[in-house]
């Protein structure tokens, strides 16, 4: 059925909404500039109004069951959690909730046959990554010769990283191997979850395109160099291998595997340079955790925000889900998200590397391209089927 011109408007005016709002959420730093009630308020808003147009839109009987479905996961761990005696616990139950509601709504209204938001939104999304890596560039570029233009840096000094920061984002300066490397990052808070946006855009995204489609490939990859993010090398590297022909696959692994070998004294000095050690120590807090949890929270996990006496978080997704949430906490959006993928491989192997490395369940942005991507890869091999 073909969208009206109105629908086409009203889907262009709620997709820069959508992406508005989620300007105020982590992994972007402009979260500081609003209070917590004033942003959830904002979003609990337009969260309603996105479920009222999901609901004026039509569905496939089909579609509807899956709806239906991911809504009694949200339900199940709304129970779950309550259980944990504690104000916290009501707060995850809130917390997670309200996130997975949302990731439902933006699904439904995308899976809809008559609104043409999925076509405004990805849109949308397509142009901010092609503006996002071009302000990194150009900031990159700035910070070479003249890191004097960073004046907004004292706008983000709340963060524990030490930004440099200028009109086109922020900068993260690392020594690696004795070399001082700028890492630009566009107003995302760490590196780590930039590399995330920037393998979907080159790997799934891109396929929706069109005329700029290079130059939109072009631009996630000189971005994703320029966060010196270990997650966009390797998951950049296993994306592309996954590509080729079996026997290409097979001699690429070796040479890869050959080459590490080589390399390995000055892997290991790369290895140090990284986040590695204490990605492994937050792992190991993770684990001691979990081992004094008793059966109600492996259930329902203890809550956020709870002090366990440790001078740092844990760093791996799935631990923190699960300290967090518990079993129906980690599983619940574990199975959104896998639906979501819609068999994509690409974003099933990013899904499972973001997890390992960060928590992405909490992000609005990365449902949003998730979804995205799920639906760029369901429409193209659908297209591909019918020609």
């Amino acid at each position: 059925m073909r969208t009206t011109h109105s629908n086409q408007s009203i889907a262009k005016i709620l997709a820069l909404c959508v992406l508005g709002i989620l300007l105020f959420y982590p992994p972007f730093a402009f979260f500081i500039f609003l209070n917590d009630v004033t942003r959830i308020s904002i979003f609990v808003f337009f969260f309603i109004l996105l479920f009222g147009y999901q609901l004026s839109s039509k569905y496939k009987a089909r579609k509807l069951l899956v709806l239906t479905f991911i809504w009694v996961l949200i339900l199940i761990f709304l129970a779950g959690a309550l259980y944990v005696n504690n104000s916290e616990g009501y707060r995850t139950a809130l917390g997670y909730s309200l996130m997975l509601g949302f990731a439902c709504v933006l699904y439904g209204i995308m899976q809809s046959t008559d609104n043409g938001f999925y076509e405004a939104m990805v849109n949308v999304y397509i142009g901010f990554f092609i503006l996002a890596p071009a302000c990194a560039c150009i900031n990159f570029l700035i910070n070479l010769v003249t890191p004097g233009f960073n004046f907004l840096t004292g706008a983000f000094s709340i963060f524990t990283y030490e930004y440099q920061a200028s009109p086109f984002g922020l900068v993260i300066y690392k020594n690696i191997r004795g070399i001082n490397v700028s890492r630009s990052l566009f107003f995302f808070i760490e590196p780590v979850f930039l590399s995330f946006f920037y393998l979907v855009n080159i790997f799934v995204i891109s396929k929706r395109v069109g005329k700029h489609k290079k130059l939109f490939i072009v631009l996630n990859f000189l971005g994703g160099l320029l966060t010196t993010s270990f997650f966009f090398y390797i998951g950049y590297i296993v994306l592309r291998a996954l590509k080729m022909r079996l026997l290409y696959r097979i001699i690429f692994i070796v040479l890869a595997l050959v080459l590490g070998f080589i390399l390995q004294q000055g892997l290991l000095g790369f290895l140090n340079s990284s986040s590695y050690e204490e990605r492994t120590l937050r792992l190991t807090i993770g684990l001691e955790i979990l081992s004094n949890f008793n059966l109600q929270r492996v259930l329902t996990g203890s809550g956020y925000f709870v002090d366990y006496g440790y001078n740092l978080g844990v760093s791996s997704g799935i631990l923190n889900s699960f300290i967090e949430g518990g079993i129906i906490g980690l599983i619940c959006p574990l199975i959104m998200a896998i639906i979501f993928c819609r068999k994509s491989v690409a974003l099933l192997v990013l899904l499972i590397f973001s997890l390992i490395l960060f928590e992405p369940f909490k992000f609005p942005l990365f449902w949003l391209a998730l979804i995205l991507g799920g639906q760029t890869y369901y429409t193209e091999r659908k297209k591909q089927a019918s020609e």
